[in-house]
């Protein structure tokens, strides 16, 4: 049995009524471990650049974006996947 230290912390965004504050969202950003950011599809996503900023002070956690994402080929540190690539082989 493998005991790990760490809570997923899972936002998902449908609408505008939204039940995290702004502020409670950039402060769960800056103290992650990852941001993992794999939409399907991209329209106006800004969350990667959040997790960027909010990480600006310790600058030590790795981004995982989506590789259909608009801002992926800007952001050339990211680790890039094909979220529709579940590995089944």
């Amino acid at each position: 049995m493998h005991i790990f230290d760490f809570i997923i912390v899972t936002v998902f965004t449908i609408d505008s009524h939204q039940t995290l504050k702004k502020d409670e969202f950039y402060a769960l950003l800056s103290v992650a471990d990852l941001g993992v950011i794999t939409p399907l599809r991209d329209g106006m996503n800004t969350t990667s650049m959040e997790f960027v900023i909010a990480q600006e002070k310790t600058q030590k956690s790795p981004i995982v974006l989506s590789e259909f994402m608009g801002i992926s080929k800007n952001m050339k540190e990211a680790l890039q996947v094909n979220p529709w690539n579940l590995g089944v082989r």
